[in-house]
C-alpha cells in the first residue's frame, strides 16, 4: 500500500476562524517512490551534516588566526561575526538532527 499525501490550499475566504486550510486533493504515491524520497532526504541530511562539521572545524582554525590580528577593534568585530556564524551553525545542526530523527522514524515504521 502506498503513502497518501494530502495537498493543502490556504483559503482566501474567512469561512470559520479555526479553518485555515482546506483539502483539495489526495495523491497516492507508490511505496518505492516514497522509499526513494526518504533515502534521498537522508543522503542530503548526511551531506549537510558533514558540511556543518567542516565549517565548524574551519571556524575553530580561524579563531586562532583572527587572534593574531593586531587591531583590537577589527579583531573583536571579526570574532563577534564568527560567534554569530557558529551560533547559526549550532542551531542548524540541532535542527538537522531533529530532521534526521524524523526520517529514521519513517524508516523504522
Amino acid at each position: 500500500m502506498g503513502t497518501v499525501v494530502q495537498l493543502l490550499e490556504r483559503s482566501t475566504k474567512p469561512t470559520h476562524p479555526s479553518a485555515d486550510a482546506i483539502q483539495i486533493d489526495v495523491v497516492q504515491m507508490p511505496p518505492r517512490a516514497t522509499a526513494d524520497q526518504i533515502v534521498a532526504a537522508a543522503s542530503r541530511c548526511e551531506t549537510l551534516s558533514h558540511s556543518i562539521d567542516v565549517l565548524q572545524r574551519s571556524l575553530k582554525t580561524l579563531y586562532g588566526i583572527v587572534g593574531l590580528i593586531d587591531d583590537p577593534q577589527t579583531r573583536e568585530k571579526i570574532q563577534h561575526q564568527m560567534k554569530s556564524i557558529d551560533a547559526s551553525l549550532l542551531f542548524e545542526s540541532a535542527r538537522l538532527s531533529r530532521i534526521k530523527r524524523a526520517i529514521q522514524k519513517k524508516v523504522d515504521i
